[in-house]
């Protein structure tokens, strides 16, 4: 993918070509988290610069998170960092991710714990 030409678009366009036979169905969404991480900025600005030319730099670290995350490598752990409860963790391989799911339990101590104390 390494080009001195590669526009936003280009690139979500390539990595959507590498991801799309994969079994990850949110591929969409992490290939805009990607680049929202590589430049730094959020989804409008990727919306309203389609055509803005990425850097080498950029179009290279780019690259290698999808080429990471087409061999099946978890995206928090290309990214090396999770969102949980609101803050962010440092993840790698020796650290398990945290799961949506434990959010859910949290929100059901915290509620449960707080109808105890009114008892």
């Amino acid at each position: 993918m390494i080009n001195n030409n590669y526009t936003i678009n280009d690139a979500k366009n390539w990595a959507y070509n590498q991801l799309i036979n994969t079994n990850n169905l949110n591929y969409k969404n992490e290939i805009k988290w990607f680049l929202c991480d590589v430049l730094e900025c959020n989804d409008v600005f990727l919306s309203l610069h389609k055509n803005t030319v990425m850097t080498q730099s950029q179009n290279r670290l780019f690259s290698d998170y999808i080429l990471e995350r087409k061999s099946g490598k978890p995206f928090q752990y290309i990214l090396g960092y999770s969102t949980f409860y609101g803050r962010d963790f440092i993840v790698n391989s020796d650290v398990l991710i945290p799961r949506p799911e434990s959010e859910i339990i949290i929100e059901n101590i915290i509620k449960y714990s707080a109808l105890d104390s009114m008892l």
